[in-house]
């Protein structure tokens, strides 16, 4: 998947919007190969160390396309994916893209799909 500028600029914009929590959404690609990127509500109870998705908006999501990939931020430190966004790239079998706050960056991981 190519992370392009105006969806970094999206990405970035919401997480600035719900600092300290982290932010997530859906990146969707529409029939016509569009990109759309979908924010969500951090369900998670501790919303400023984890980030949630409820099914809902998942399903809701799918109405305006296929899930390309899935994102959210880190607000502390400058780590990169953790072991539980690892775990839930592969098993979800979705790219997924991660924001850090204070490194104003961006890491790509895709699921290995054997």
């Amino acid at each position: 998947m190519t992370l392009t500028d105006p969806i970094k600029d999206k990405i970035r914009s919401h997480a600035k919007k719900v600092f300290p929590e982290e932010c997530c959404g859906l990146i969707l690609e529409n029939e016509n190969g569009d990109i759309i990127l979908k924010e969500c509500q951090n369900s998670a109870e501790n919303k400023e160390d984890k980030f949630k998705i409820s099914i809902e908006e998942y399903l809701n999501a799918l109405l305006d396309g296929d899930v390309a990939a899935v994102y959210h931020s880190h607000t502390k430190g400058d780590n990169s994916f953790s072991s539980a966004d690892k775990e839930i790239s592969q098993l979800l079998e979705l790219t997924s893209v991660l924001y850090i706050s204070s490194k104003d960056s961006f890491e790509v991981m895709e699921p290995n799909i054997a």
